[in-house]
């Protein structure tokens, strides 16, 4: 059962960063020079650190990392669908997808 739900919230995870990085130049439009830079680059380093929760919750998953890792690591994208929440709204798809993989790979963990 964690098995399927940490291999599920990691897909979800992948999902959501996909979706975080087709954003990517909408984001940066308005900008210019290093600021532009920037906003790439962070742009960039959230939906990377997506893409990485996801692989730890896997590994995790099929025992190469401890449990605890999986479980620290589920708070992430939780915290992150509370900001988008107060930043944009609940309604924002991010907001879902990044909360059910949180509760998702913190659930796996807890439950393993």
């Amino acid at each position: 059962m964690s098995l399927v739900l940490s291999i599920s919230a990691a897909v979800l995870l992948f999902v959501t960063a996909g979706y975080h990085l087709t954003g990517l130049q909408e984001a940066s439009a308005g900008l210019v020079g290093e600021r532009r830079g920037l906003v790439r680059a962070a742009w960039i380093l959230v939906g990377a650190y997506w893409f990485i929760t996801g692989a730890i919750w896997i590994a995790a998953a099929f025992r190469f990392l401890p449990q605890a890792t999986a479980i620290w690591t589920a708070s992430i994208p939780m915290l992150g669908a509370i900001a988008l929440t107060a930043m944009v709204g609940p309604r924002f798809p991010g907001v879902s997808l990044l909360g059910l993989a949180g509760t998702l790979g913190l659930i796996s963990g807890l439950i393993q």
